[in-house]
């Protein structure tokens, strides 16, 4: 019972600190804090949560799927990952970075995969960053 309110505790703070990390990264709280970088926010969520983007977005879908599933992360853990990832996927393609950007798409739609994994809620708002990232995928590879 009490590993479980300290487990239940740390998806908490886990959801609380990425929601402040993506918040500041696509401006939600502009007051607080100026707009981030992808690689300030990189490095925030590897510092913070132990969650190394750079890394991850480099890496296989089977060693993507191997890190997800090591985590105890809830289904929207994922779909705040998978936002900041499709987003910072937007930036990359404004800056010219096709390739880049289409691998962060790529791991984007790997999150929402496994967020429909963890829950068997349906979600309007998973299923539309689904389609926005199927359609920005296809546009770009």
């Amino acid at each position: 019972m009490e590993q479980r309110d300290i487990l239940k505790d740390q998806l908490d703070e886990l959801g609380r600190v990425m929601g402040l990390i993506i918040g500041n990264f696509i401006g939600a709280n502009p007051s607080e804090a100026p707009n981030l970088s992808v690689h300030e926010c990189n490095q925030q969520m590897k510092d913070e949560l132990d969650i190394d983007i750079d890394r991850l977005v480099h890496s296989s879908d089977m060693v993507c799927k191997q890190f997800f599933a090591k985590r105890a992360y809830a289904a929207k853990h994922f779909d705040h990952l998978a936002a900041y990832l499709f987003r910072a996927g937007e930036q990359f393609l404004i800056e010219d970075q096709k390739t880049l950007a289409c691998q962060y798409f790529s791991k984007a739609y790997q999150c929402v995969l496994s967020a429909e994994e963890k829950t068997s809620t349906f979600s309007m708002k998973r299923e539309g960053l689904k389609n926005k990232i199927e359609k920005a995928l296809n546009r770009n590879q």
